[in-house]
């Protein structure tokens, strides 16, 4: 692959072999994180974040990824529910 970019003054910057991503957004946008979670969007994955105390149902822990397939669609499609950290009992 050529890449030819113009630089200031009138000059231009010439690159072979110039690798880009071969991972492509999916069109949709990810799936929603939880009510007063946290979300960081990526090209690859989206990566959740339950609430402070909270984690993944399934023991992810801090964070849990949905991943932008070849497809072009979000897997898992949905993120999973958060519950408690730590459950206390009184003895």
């Amino acid at each position: 692959m050529f890449v030819r970019k113009k630089l200031k003054k009138g000059l231009l910057l010439h690159a072979f072999n110039v690798i880009f991503p071969s991972v492509l957004p999916c069109p949709d946008p990810p799936p929603n994180e939880k009510e007063a979670g946290w979300k960081w969007y990526g090209l690859e994955a989206t990566r959740y974040k339950c609430p402070n105390g909270l984690k993944f149902v399934d023991g992810s822990y801090p964070y849990f990824h949905s991943n932008c397939t070849v497809a072009k669609e979000w897997e898992p499609p949905e993120v999973i529910d958060c519950e408690r950290k730590f459950f206390f009992t009184s003895d």
